[in-house]
């Protein structure tokens, strides 16, 4: 985890770290800002929520729980609230899984390769789910839009395969 997050539904702070290589550190101001909308809600209003979130630090993997008894009968007391940032180890894990190979990209992000800027172009300009490329006589490219949990484009997911069936003919 990159993010632990434990309050009351007042939305008081029993717990909130955030955890990098240098072990962890308080949640500033700046994450809680974008956390606030889930950590104060009424006993009756938490629910669990999960998707991707866009947090200063880039996506994230994103879930909310409320804090309540083993059973889940009893009105929720507080929210938990975890993260894990899309970042380079997240995507090689993934890669592993899926022997594939992902790239994520930031959507915003200034420096995009040439053929994920085309990519994102084409997936706005024709409302499509999935764009597939020949990056070249060898390969073959995927790209996607990734959402946030409010459907906001958050990056792009390229993933690269071989044109084997093309290379046979």
């Amino acid at each position: 985890l990159d993010l632990l997050i434990i309050a009351d539904n007042g939305g008081t702070i029993f717990y909130g770290q955030v955890y990098d290589d240098s072990g962890a550190v308080d949640a500033s101001s700046e994450v809680l800002s974008v956390l606030e909308s889930y950590l104060t809600r009424s006993s009756d209003d938490i629910t669990e929520t999960s998707g991707i979130l866009r947090l200063p630090k880039g996506a994230a993997l994103f879930v909310v729980t409320p804090v309540t008894n083993n059973g889940g009968a009893a009105p929720a007391f507080g929210t938990m609230i975890a993260a894990d940032y899309l970042n380079e180890d997240y995507v090689a894990e993934l890669a592993e899984q899926t022997r594939l190979s992902p790239q994520f990209y930031l959507s915003d992000a200034k420096d995009l390769p040439a053929d994920v800027v085309g990519a994102k172009s084409d997936l706005e300009q024709n409302d499509v789910p999935a764009l597939v490329k020949p990056l070249n006589s060898e390969t073959v490219g995927v790209y996607a839009f990734i959402h946030d949990i409010n459907n906001n484009h958050v990056g792009i997911v390229r993933v690269e395969e071989p044109r084997s069936i093309y290379q046979q003919g």
